[in-house]
């Protein structure tokens, strides 16, 4: 018996499902995608430490590439969940210039590697939004810039006198500096990165432009300051304010630097923070994190309580010297006796690691000060 033809769907239908369908196919991106590239980058580390040194050369050329195509998935992951519908934002009160400084004070080391500088240039400036969402927004204009910038990189946030808004400014060249009058300029490449920065600073209710001339590109945000926002619910009666949000898997694209050799203090570390959207990465000793860090920082660093000694005071003080506020937690062994503190480490029983380690990095975290810096 045939069936009758179903109807098929409207333009207007297709374009109304079409986002969530998206945000979910890649939104899978993470556990299909992500987490088997990231088991080996793993390996491939540990094939690294325990392979002799033609064999570490060998494979060192092999982790940037995998590197790569993991931060490209985080990226696609990340996407796919801010288009799911799903995440909420808070509406807290936040100092975008301490966050912004935050952020700088932690990604300074990855761009002086390049021979870059970070140039910032602050004003007072509060903000209302989600904490977690306006640092990965941060984050993610660094990672555009950084990608495609040939020079350093200049961040200016100043208020606009009408409409009042936080403007923030971030300007570099996309060729040599020699090159500046020479033909047509390329323009930064709108990738996965620059998309992110879109959709975050959508969610957020930041307007985003960017101008791309003579080999210079300028991306501005404009974010609106919570007093005239306030002001402008109050005309609308059938506004509902959002006192605070729920952000599904908050730290969704942000890296935890795990120092540990001990399988079952990974396996703990990851059932408690993995569900939060943290990208874990494990490494066994003190040493080889040391090294690593060199060249950038991730968001926090979570060590193992039985490498302490000299090595991770030393390593602690190397990389507060450049972030003195970096989220660095140590996990103390269960039932030892108290162990010397560590200035700039926060300490976590293994006992308690399921319920204090996100506590203790939220806290980590959060902006600097969360004073009211501007009024109108």
């Amino acid at each position: 018996m045939s069936h009758p033809p179903q109807p098929r769907p409207s333009a207007a239908e297709a374009a109304a499902t079409a986002p969530t369908e998206l945000g979910a196919v890649l939104a899978q991106l993470g556990p299909e995608v992500v987490q088997p590239l990231q088991v080996a980058l793993e390996r491939l580390q540990t094939l690294q430490a325990n392979g002799n040194s033609e064999l570490a050369a060998a494979l060192a050329s092999l982790r940037e590439p995998l590197r790569r195509a993991r931060d490209g998935a985080v990226m696609a992951h990340q996407l796919g969940r801010l288009a799911s519908g799903r995440v909420r934002p808070a509406q807290d009160r936040l100092a975008l210039n301490e966050c912004l400084e935050q952020v700088c004070a932690t990604r300074r080391r990855e761009a002086a590697v390049r021979g870059l500088q970070l140039r910032v240039h602050l004003h007072l400036a509060e903000i209302q939004g989600d904490p977690t969402l306006v640092t990965s927004l941060l984050n993610s204009l660094l990672d555009w810039a950084l990608s495609h910038t040939r020079s350093s990189i200049d961040l200016d946030l100043q208020l606009t006198p009408w409409p009042v808004r936080a403007r923030l400014r971030c300007r570099f060249a996309v060729r040599d500096l020699d090159q500046l009058s020479r033909g047509p300029a390329p323009e930064a490449h709108r990738g996965l990165n620059w998309l992110l920065v879109e959709h975050t600073a959508a969610l957020l209710g930041a307007e985003v432009k960017r101008e791309d001339e003579a080999g210079v590109c300028v991306a501005q945000l404009d974010f609106p300051v919570p007093r005239l926002h306030e002001v402008l619910e109050t005309l609308d009666l059938g506004a509902a304010h959002t006192e605070s949000g729920h952000n599904t898997r908050p730290f969704a694209g942000w890296q935890v630097l795990l120092v540990s050799a001990r399988p079952e203090l990974v396996q703990a570390a990851r059932a408690a923070l993995e569900p939060l959207g943290w990208s874990l990465e494990v490494l066994s000793s003190v040493d080889v994190a040391f090294q690593q860090c060199l060249e950038r920082l991730p968001q926090a660093i979570v060590v193992d309580g039985r490498l302490h000694g000299p090595d991770l005071e030393q390593f602690c003080c190397h990389v507060r010297a450049d972030a003195p506020r970096f989220a660095f937690i140590e996990l103390l062994p269960t039932g030892g006796g108290p162990l010397p503190a560590i200035a700039g480490i926060t300490p976590c029983r293994e006992d308690q690691l399921a319920n204090q380690l996100p506590i203790l990095l939220r806290r980590a975290l959060a902006p600097a000060s969360q004073e009211l810096t501007f009024r109108l």
